[in-house]
């Protein structure tokens, strides 16, 4: 059944009349959907923003033995490893806890960043400064 413009501008405004009217309805019930499906809810975005599916993210995850890929740690509480992927070319490199998703974002993803920054940790302190700071914050003499 096809439908001429006209009468799809006129369902068009009904329904838009009608999710106004309706708006703590909808809301409520998006609500108990949501709380009952929130398995499909919470993968729903997989293919279109990482080109995989839930079950290829499950398989990811078990490879990794439920653990980041950097760090070897699991995300505290109910919240899942975060996917990674490159910006540039979208292909996922694997699974991270928030903390190190959040740390290579940080760098913006810049291997030139993240080598500089390790340098950083493992030279020496070279402060030039006339005065160092000690332990908690206190000026040493």
């Amino acid at each position: 059944m096809t439908f001429s413009d006209e009468q799809k501008a006129r369902r068009s405004s009904y329904m838009k009349e009608w999710y106004r009217k309706n708006k703590e309805h909808r809301h409520a019930y998006n609500k108990v959907w949501r709380e009952k499906n929130w398995e499909r809810v919470r993968w729903y975005h997989l293919p279109s923003r990482y080109g995989i599916t839930a079950e290829e993210r499950q398989r990811l995850e078990n490879a990794q033995g439920h653990v980041c890929a950097i760090c070897g740690e699991t995300n505290k509480g109910k919240k899942p490893l975060c996917v990674d992927h490159n910006h540039e070319t979208g292909k996922v490199r694997g699974l991270l806890c928030d903390r190190c998703n959040r740390g290579i974002g940080q760098f913006r993803e810049r291997e030139d960043l993240v080598e500089k920054a390790l340098q950083y940790l493992l030279s020496p302190l070279r402060c030039t400064a006339r005065v160092s700071i000690g332990c908690c914050g206190k000026v040493a003499p």
